[in-house]
């Protein structure tokens, strides 16, 4: 989306919602999924490492071992 709307000027806020309408429905749906999916895999691997620090699969911090299940 960015990169279609890139270095458009807009006259008022109106024309920009229209545009960005324009732009999110020209996507495809199994795109909004894709990002979703990524987005709940990354949410999770920060919720499994407990908050440490980490860059893409590997935790740099051993887990805790504190038991949150219930």
């Amino acid at each position: 989306m960015k990169k279609d709307l890139k270095g458009q000027r807009f006259a008022d806020i109106p024309a920009v919602q229209r545009a960005s309408t324009r732009v999110s429905e020209s996507i495809p749906k199994e795109d909004f999924q894709g990002a979703y999916e990524q987005w709940k895999s990354r949410w999770q691997r920060c919720v499994d490492g407990q908050g440490a620090y980490f860059e893409e699969f590997s935790i740099k911090e051993k887990k805790s071992s504190i038991d949150f299940s219930l």
